[in-house]
């Protein structure tokens, strides 16, 4: 359930996402309008079909404007967020809106994957690696590699409609077809598992989720 006071930080999140994305490219021109349903509404979706661990640790891998981590840590605030991304002017832009939204446990950092891995505190740091829409899953793989603590418990528990997914795990909003996405990463071998969920739930047909999934990965 999403309080009152998580709405309204959303909303004021949405507001500075469009203020920033006239100076830089956030996203794309065409989906200011759409901003709720096509980011806000797709990186908090994933919870009606899956849940983490209490307390998680998360790297998201490539935030662009702050997306799925920032609306993520609002829905889930006893979660710590770190946000990832190569560009500069992008992480400029979230540090602003972090520092305006006055958001604790979340912070952001630049820097290419294979760079912030030689980094000993965020090596094998972070319980899951979350990413929307940012590199083939093969890629992703090997760089959640870099960062996910080592753990034996990693394995995907369903209840009812919803998969509780245990860490270390990376788990990855995409779209379109992935078969020859997810044989290559099979391919490659580094993973225990590689499941595909679609994001259909009630409703989720008004906010123009079809054709989503979420794949999880795990260790």
């Amino acid at each position: 359930m999403i309080s009152d006071d998580q709405i309204g930080l959303l909303a004021r999140y949405v507001d500075q996402l469009l203020d920033w994305n006239r100076k830089v490219n956030l996203i794309s021109r065409q989906d200011e309008e759409l901003v709720w349903q096509n980011h806000i509404l797709h990186s908090i979706s994933l919870l009606f079909k899956i849940t983490l661990k209490q307390h998680p640790v998360v790297m998201d891998l490539g935030t662009g404007g702050g997306l799925p981590g920032l609306p993520l840590k609002i829905v889930l605030p006893d979660a710590e967020f770190l946000l990832v991304d190569s560009t500069k002017k992008k992480v400029a832009a979230v540090e602003d809106m972090l520092r305006n939204l006055d958001l604790k446990g979340i912070t952001a950092v630049w820097g290419r994957a294979e760079e912030l891995a030689r980094e000993q505190t965020l090596q094998y740091h972070f319980d899951y690696i979350i990413a929307r829409a940012v590199a083939p899953l093969s890629d992703l793989i090997d760089w959640s590699l870099l960062f996910l603590r080592p753990s034996k418990a990693s394995r995907l528990q369903t209840v009812g409609e919803v998969r509780r997914v245990q860490s270390p795990a990376l788990i990855a909003l995409k779209g379109g077809d992935l078969e020859q996405e997810i044989e290559r990463a099979h391919r490659a071998g580094k993973a225990s598992s590689i499941e595909v969920v679609d994001l259909v739930f009630p409703g989720s047909e008004e906010i123009s989720l079809s054709g989503k999934k979420i794949v999880i990965v795990t260790f």
